[in-house]
């Protein structure tokens, strides 16, 4: 299983992983510039009973300029990383519906840490809407010294197709940690702002060249509080993406203020059905 640091939330979104859970609502809301759909992160709809963001549109709001993540049960991608726990096959393995909402679900789970020990295990989801691609995180938190936390869920607006060069979304979640003794115990804000570097490109990977290329940088800001105590960590992640039309997601490259550390995963093969 993929070991990911609390800390390290932004691979959430960009590098297939995440880390949060159960049934709390999601306090979330979304902008957009270039493409008048504004947009709320999950189509203004309910996440986990809460509302994300008020809005009732469906991201982007217009039509898709093709298929840049394929998502059908049994669609495999391999990637490489400099980080030997991010090597190995996504694959889709099964579909699930969440609020009305057609989901795919990735077979692989992630190993969630707090960078200590291992304290849960993160499922990640897909799906996409009108030009507009989510990823979606729920965790199953294991009971720490007989005590349950819950996490709310967390999904991502992670590209919008029929957005120009330039065009830019962004939103601002907040996921409460909660214990089933003593209420709430921390809260992790993020603030994502991604921009269209570029489309239409051809981009090369190893030995295989892509062509129709959208260029994504996503730059987050994560914010950690904790209750009862005077620790407000701040931490910013620009990463990267690559995704090809027809293929998916391709390349990602970016660093953390955090780790000071560049970190690359790059597809190696896929299979699509």
């Amino acid at each position: 299983m993929k070991k990911t640091n609390l800390f390290k939330i932004f691979a959430a979104c960009t590098v297939l992983v995440m880390a949060s859970c159960t049934t709390e609502p999601i306090d979330s809301s979304s902008t957009a510039t270039d493409n008048g759909g504004g947009g709320n992160y999950g189509g203004g709809n309910n996440i986990g009973g809460g509302n994300n963001g008020g809005g009732n549109n469906n991201g982007g709001g217009g039509s898709s300029s093709g298929d840049y993540f394929p998502l059908a049960i049994n669609n495999v991608w391999n990637y490489e990383s400099n980080d030997a726990d991010n090597n190995g096959p996504v694959k889709i393995a099964a579909t699930t519906t969440i609020n009305g909402k057609l989901y795919y679900k990735v077979e692989k789970t992630y190993t969630a840490s707090n960078g200590i020990e291992d304290i849960g295990v993160a499922t990640v989801y897909y799906r996409k809407e009108n030009g507009s691609y989510y990823q979606r995180v729920e965790t199953d938190y294991t009971a720490q010294e007989g005590v349950n936390m819950t996490v709310t869920p967390m999904e991502v607006e992670i590209l919008r197709d029929n957005l120009p060069v330039n065009g830019t979304w962004s939103g601002t979640t907040v996921q409460n940690y909660t214990y089933d003794v003593g209420g709430n115990f921390m809260s992790m804000t993020y603030n994502d702002t991604f921009t269209i570097m570029e489309k239409g490109v051809s981009v090369t990977v190893g030995n295989t060249t892509y062509n129709d290329v959208i260029k994504v940088k996503h730059v987050q800001n994560t914010r950690m509080q904790i209750a009862g105590f005077p620790i407000n960590q701040t931490a910013q992640y620009t990463i990267y993406n690559w995704y090809a039309k027809d293929v998916g997601m391709i390349k990602t490259e970016g660093a953390s203020s955090q780790t000071g550390g560049d970190t690359y995963l790059h597809l190696t093969s896929y299979t699509l059905n």
